[in-house]
């Protein structure tokens, strides 16, 4: 669970300093850096995903995904204001 919770934070980090760091996604102006949670497969898994500009309109870049262990279940996720949210979540 520690090294589930680890990586988890090591992908929100990355993101963020990405964001920080104003880094291009597939040398395009990128607009944002998101982790996306998903169910699938009876599983859970997490991506990075940039955001970016082009051609007028608006793309997404699967950048990296973590798999969390089998036997840990997403039971449910809530914002900042304790509103909550249905997967995927971005």
């Amino acid at each position: 669970m520690k090294s589930t919770a680890s990586d988890i934070q090591t992908q929100l980090r990355v993101a963020q300093a990405n964001a920080t760091t104003n880094l291009k996604c597939k040398d395009f102006t990128t607009k944002a850096w998101k982790i996306q949670f998903i169910s699938s497969g009876g599983g859970f898994s997490a991506r990075t995903v940039c955001e970016y500009e082009v051609d007028g309109g608006v793309a997404e870049e699967f950048v990296s995904s973590y798999n969390l262990n089998p036997n840990i279940v997403i039971e449910s996720l809530t914002d900042s204001t304790g509103t909550s949210c249905d997967l995927p979540v971005t």
